[in-house]
């Protein structure tokens, strides 16, 4: 009797080393997702014809916000304080604080958001603030300090401040972004209002502008709160800012976008308790 013919072997694939596998096995598990997940993950090593997972870009970086508080009005010769500490970052950390003063002396740069200078002669002094944070990125506020040969008089509960400045040790301060307005009817530029003393566009208009760790009030950027109630009670706006209307003065003062806990309003600005 002649030689029995050989079975037929049918036609494997080598998919990877020591491990073959038959089409028809092959054509069904890239055909059913699941299959090719399980089935071929650990098998091959190699997922052909399976679609890679789906990655999540990294967010954005989001701006600061720069906010500080300025005195409005100091004698010639005397030092002026100056406070950021209600500037902040929503996704980060604020690095540097740069105070220019307006009258050709060298910029206050520091990892601390508190400066002092003393201007010489009577004028109006634009302070600008920039801030920075771990980033790089920057954002700027500005206020104006009026110089005068005379003391400017203090203010207290029977002689208080102007409504969009606050009072602290005798001193009226503006805070916020800035100073050059009191309500939506001083800015005449299309498109803007009073937001925080400033004529500008609005910061925002929900909380998602604002990045993840703030919030938005009367069109301005506020940090999160870190617990209910604030430590201000009602001695003043005790930090955050304007919350109410659009940026102009509420709660009998520059409402909410003033110093924040540690610094003014709170034991006195720069919590020297004054």
């Amino acid at each position: 009797m002649g030689r029995l013919p050989e079975p037929r072997r049918a036609h494997l694939l080598d998919l990877a080393p020591g491990r073959r596998y038959a089409p028809a096995a092959v054509h069904k598990a890239l055909l059913e997702p699941a299959s090719c997940a399980l089935a071929l993950a650990a098998a091959v090593g190699i997922l052909a014809g399976c679609s890679p997972a789906p990655t999540t870009p990294p967010a954005a970086n989001a701006a600061p916000f720069a906010r500080f508080a300025a005195p409005a009005r100091v004698a010639d010769g005397t030092e002026a304080r100056f406070d950021a500490t209600s500037s902040f970052d929503p996704d980060g950390t604020l690095v540097s604080y740069r105070f220019t003063f307006g009258d050709g002396t060298p910029d206050a740069v520091s990892a601390g958001p508190e400066a002092t200078h003393v201007f010489h002669g009577p004028g109006d002094y634009p302070v600008h603030l920039t801030v920075t944070d771990d980033a790089g990125a920057t954002g700027e506020a500005l206020h104006t300090v009026h110089v005068s040969l005379a003391a400017p008089a203090a203010c207290d509960d029977a002689d208080p401040c102007p409504l969009t400045q606050v009072c602290d040790t005798g001193t009226c301060y503006n805070t916020g972004p800035g100073d050059a307005c009191a309500s939506d009817a001083d800015c005449t530029a299309q498109g803007t209002g009073c937001y925080g003393g400033a004529c500008v566009p609005p910061e925002c208009q929900v909380d998602a502008d604002c990045g993840t760790g703030a919030e938005c009030r009367g069109g301005l950027c506020q940090p999160l709160p870190a617990f209910d109630g604030g430590t201000g009670g009602d001695a003043g706006p005790g930090g955050g800012a304007v919350d109410a209307g659009t940026g102009g003065a509420t709660d009998g003062g520059t409402a909410d976008g003033g110093m924040t806990d540690g610094g003014m309003m709170d034991g006195g600005m720069m919590g020297d308790g004054g």
